[in-house]
C-alpha cells in the first residue's frame, strides 16, 4: 500500500476539502438571507427545484473530487454513498436554516431536489467511467480481438520456407559423473 507523506496529505486535504467547506458555507449562509431570492444563488434558471438541482450538482461535484484526494482507501470504495450522505446533510441543515432567514419557508422538496442533482452528477460519473473502462481494455486484449489465431501445423505449412533453418551444434560426449565411474 502507498503511504503518503504528511505534508502531501496535509495538501491534498487542503485542496480538496477546502472548497467544499466554502462552498457548503456559501450554501448555509445564503439560507440565512431573508426574502425569497438570495443573491448567492443564479436567477438564471427561474425555477427553485432547477436551482437546488444546479447548486447540488456542484456540491457532489466537490465532494468527489475532495474524496478522490482522500489517503483513505475506504472513501474510495464508498465514494457514492458517501457524496450522497453528504449532500443530504447538506441540503437538511440548509432548509432548517432556512427557518431562522426571515420570509423563507423550508421544504422537503428542496432537500429531494438537492439529492437528484447529487444523483444525476453520480450518475454521469458512473457513466462515463464505464465507458472509460471500456476503452482502457488491456494491451494483451487488444491484441487477441485483432490477431486470428491458427494452429502451428498450418502456420509452418505456410511460412515455414521463411524461417531459416537452424543447425544444431554437434553434441559433445558428456562427462561421465562421480556414479558411473
Amino acid at each position: 500500500m502507498k503511504t503518503l507523506s504528511c505534508r502531501r496529505r496535509r495538501n491534498n486535504l487542503l485542496t480538496g476539502y477546502l472548497p467544499v467547506s466554502l462552498y457548503i458555507g456559501m450554501l448555509w449562509g445564503s439560507s440565512l438571507i431573508p426574502g425569497n431570492d438570495p443573491p448567492s444563488m443564479p436567477s438564471v434558471l427561474g425555477w427553485d427545484k432547477l436551482q437546488h438541482v444546479a447548486a447540488f450538482m456542484f456540491l457532489a461535484a466537490l465532494v468527489v473530487r475532495a474524496l478522490s484526494m482522500t489517503p483513505w482507501p475506504q472513501a474510495h470504495r464508498r465514494w457514492a454513498a458517501l457524496t450522497m450522505a453528504i449532500c443530504l446533510t447538506v441540503g437538511g441543515v440548509q432548509e432548517w436554516l432556512q427557518e431562522f432567514g426571515g420570509g423563507r419557508t423550508p421544504s422537503g422538496w428542496d432537500v429531494l431536489a438537492d439529492l437528484v442533482g447529487a444523483a444525476i452528477l453520480l450518475a454521469i460519473l458512473a457513466v462515463g467511467r464505464k465507458l472509460a473502462a471500456d476503452n482502457l481494455e488491456p494491451e494483451e486484449t487488444r491484441w487477441e480481438k485483432q490477431s486470428e489465431s491458427i494452429p502451428l501445423g498450418e502456420f509452418m505449412e505456410e511460412y515455414g520456407d521463411l524461417i531459416p533453418e537452424i543447425e544444431k551444434p554437434e553434441s559433445k560426449p558428456s562427462q561421465p559423473t562421480k556414479t558411473e565411474k
